[in-house]
Parts: structure tokens; sequence; C-alpha cells
């Protein structure tokens, strides 16, 4: 009830305020699609649903996630073996 989870989607990029600001490195954080893209190459939050899948793998979980959220192939396999 004291805005925590709220909080956390906020700054994950999740959800957006009702009011004020967010800004991270000087750089504000709106409705705009490539700010917010912007902050989730930055920032990483895990909420307590993980939304894992048992018959995935680590490096599986990454890649999958990776994909949904457009990376290019050959970055993707650099950041799964750099992770």
């Amino acid at each position: 009830g004291a805005g925590k989870t709220t909080l956390l989607r906020i700054l994950s990029g999740l959800l957006l305020p009702d009011s004020g600001t967010l800004e991270l490195e000087g750089r504000r954080i709106d409705a705009n699609h490539e700010s917010r893209l912007w902050l989730r190459e930055r920032a990483a939050f895990l909420p307590d649903a993980l939304g894992l899948y048992d018959r995935l793998t680590a490096r599986e979980h990454i890649e999958y996630y990776g994909r949904l959220t457009g990376m290019d192939e050959a970055s993707l396999r650099s950041r799964a073996d750099s992770l």
C-alpha cells in the first residue's frame, strides 16, 4: 500500500507516472517509445512474479526476452555470452 511496486514499475519503464517526471542520467523518460526503450536498456527489474519457464535454461530465457524486445541476433548472442 505504500507504492513500492508502483515505483519500481515506473522506474523500469513498465508504467508512466500519473504526475511528476522521471529522469535518469539527465534524460527525461516519458510516453515516447524511444525514451522508454532507452530506459529499459539501462535498468533491470525482476518482479516477484518471475515469468520464467521451467523448461528453459537461463541462456534461453535471456535469448527469449531479448528477442521480445527486438534485439538483433548478433547483439543478443554477444549479450547472452557476456551474462
